[in-house]
């Protein structure tokens, strides 16, 4: 995958004078990862509805909260520009973003399981 990716936008975000009409989005640097090993820390998990005792979900709000994070952090914006964005422009960053997570690991730690 080419990075950095640009989504222009359907619908301008403006925040603080400035006019946003595209996005562009790279992949995250050690201090995005620091940053949201900080949200992780203040996010709720509720147990799953589809299971019990399942693997923990994240709560509507937490998630959303999460997504406006990594487009701010991944496209150098306010998360005010973020959380600005039109449901349309907001799914087309999000698709970019899922592409993106195939790409990078998604685990920073190195937490993953031996081969």
């Amino acid at each position: 995958m080419d990075l950095p990716i640009t989504v222009p936008l359907k619908r301008s975000v403006i925040h603080d004078g400035k006019t946003y009409d595209a996005l562009t989005l790279d992949e995250p640097c050690l201090d995005d990862q620091i940053a949201y090993q900080e949200l992780l820390e203040t996010v709720t998990l509720v147990p799953s509805p589809e299971s019990d005792g399942g693997e923990p979900l994240t709560s509507a709000r937490d998630a959303m909260l999460v997504t406006r994070f990594w487009i701010s952090r991944l496209a150098g914006v306010p998360e005010a520009v973020a959380g600005k964005l039109k449901s349309e422009d907001q799914a087309e960053v999000t698709r970019v973003l899922d592409r993106l997570w195939g790409a990078v690991d998604p685990d920073p730690a190195g937490n993953d399981e031996a081969a």
